[in-house]
């Protein structure tokens, strides 16, 4: 509900399109800003049939045309996809956290420096981290993790001509879970490790 876009598509008044999420409070009523708005016959922009709970995309065409288009349950918008990237400095032989993420698109407002928590639901997890080139030592995903318990791992080791290792899953979340990951690398010395963490929903 506090998703607002604008666009604009002619100088006359009466052609101007507001986009705004809600929710329905029932099959043929939205709760929008605090307000209930009843709606006869709500309009699909794709099949379905809207129930109580979800979230919903309101177009408003002049003064009297309404859309109702559904977004998904779970207030899930952009296809329940978020992806966040950040690059980290690994020290020597430690279990380090993948925590200096930002977003690359996160239209739910999922991702966190330390990661992503998204809605309840399923989702496909992948994991890529490219590593700074070394000659000798170990480069390994140790962990990719759900709320703190590893559900995959990665063993093999990057190559010192192929740097990047990945590692993907499926996964059942409950919404609070925070999805994470963590490297391992004993070279000697710091090496630098690029990542890339997805979540999509299935």
């Amino acid at each position: 509900m506090n998703r607002t876009a604008r666009a604009i598509l002619s100088n006359n008044p009466d052609r101007q399109v507001r986009l705004i999420y809600g929710i329905m409070a029932s099959a043929t009523t939205v709760f929008i800003e605090g307000s209930t708005v009843a709606v006869t016959v709500p309009r699909l922009s794709s099949a379905g049939t809207l129930a109580a709970d979800d979230h919903v995309a309101l177009q408003k065409f002049g003064t009297d045309t309404l859309i109702i288009g559904r977004v998904g349950s779970g207030g899930v918008l952009g296809g329940g996809l978020a992806i966040v990237s950040g690059t980290k400095v690994v020290a020597n032989e430690t279990n380090t956290p993948l925590n200096t993420m930002s977003d690359v698109h996160d239209p739910n407002n999922w991702g966190a420096a330390s990661g992503i928590t998204p809605a309840a639901g399923w989702y496909h997890v992948t994991l890529q981290v490219d590593w700074e080139s070394m000659a000798t030592g170990d480069r390994i995903i140790t962990q990719l993790r759900r709320g703190g318990s590893e559900f995959a791992e990665d063993d093999s080791q990057a190559g010192s001509t192929t740097p990047n290792r990945s590692i993907s899953g499926v996964i059942n979340v409950d919404g609070t879970g925070l999805i994470d990951g963590r490297v391992y690398q004993n070279s000697g010395s710091n090496r630098t490790a690029a990542s890339r963490l997805s979540v999509h929903r299935l």
